[in-house]
């Protein structure tokens, strides 16, 4: 089970944060957000499939995950037909869709791929459904995601670590 602590009120920073390796938000749909994919890396290894029609893929380790928003998930139309929310940041604010009700593309966006309305407040916009990118970098303080099985003193930060195979080690060995 994997559990995502997100703040209730998020804090706009001056400064954006670098996406971190795993999720940077969630969808309705319960499906993790993730940054953009090694796609060059993954074809060249023949390891993982690129990403699906809903720019997501299964990743052994951490599971299916998105890396690009393309329409297939849970929405939360809005009444002033902008872009449907479609989820939540990793620092609180929403994620809405890339295009609004009527097909236009969202305006005034700054180098994390967000803006500000009076209705929404600070909100991201989904990039284009082939970017492999959500959203480009955080503009609040990240909250953490729990993964069930997590090992305490595991290092890297919570979430990044998965169990192993049925019967296997954490560290790729045999079991004992």
């Amino acid at each position: 089970m994997t559990t995502y602590v997100i703040p209730v009120q998020p804090v706009y920073r001056d400064a954006p944060t670098q996406l971190r390796h795993g999720a940077i938000g969630v969808a309705f749909n319960g499906v993790q957000f993730d940054p953009p994919a090694p796609l060059h890396a993954i074809l060249a290894a023949h390891t993982i499939a690129p990403l699906d029609d809903s720019g997501g893929h299964l990743n052994p380790f951490e599971g299916y995950h998105y890396h690009a928003a393309t329409g297939h998930t849970k929405e939360l139309v809005q009444a002033d037909g902008n872009a449907p929310m479609i989820g939540y940041a990793m620092d609180g604010f929403a994620i809405h869709a890339h295009l609004d009700e009527q097909g236009r593309e969202p305006e005034g966006l700054n180098e994390c791929g967000g803006h500000a309305d009076p209705v929404r407040g600070y909100h991201y916009h989904a990039g284009k459904p082939g970017s492999n990118q959500v959203f480009k970098a955080f503009r609040g303080i990240p909250g953490t995601v729990r993964v069930e099985g997590d090992l305490p003193d595991a290092p890297g930060p919570p979430g990044h670590h998965r169990p192993g195979p049925p019967g296997g080690r954490r560290d790729g060995r045999p079991p004992r």
